[in-house]
């Protein structure tokens, strides 16, 4: 019998993610600030490099269906929302 390989994500790839899906689903509002990356990192149990990595790459990417207007605002379609701290 063969294994496949178990690959775990990484906590910025959960923290990427997670934001991701706060946007899509609405539960981060269209120009709704966001803490600061400490908050951020204090609140979720996580590293502030993980937080920082995380928002670095959800502005590089458009994997999501986000796409950047000007780091760090992103719009889908009509709506944007704010991702800075």
């Amino acid at each position: 019998m063969k294994y496949e390989k178990i690959i775990a994500p990484t906590v910025t790839e959960i923290f990427e993610t997670r934001m991701q899906n706060s946007i899509l689903s609405g539960e981060l509002q269209v120009g709704e600030r966001l803490p600061s990356e400490r908050m951020l990192a204090e609140e979720m149990g996580i590293s502030k490099s993980a937080v920082h990595l995380g928002m670095s790459n959800l502005q590089k990417t458009a994997s999501s269906g986000l796409t950047p207007a000007r780091a760090p605002m992103w719009q889908t379609g009509r709506n944007s929302a704010i991702l800075r701290p």
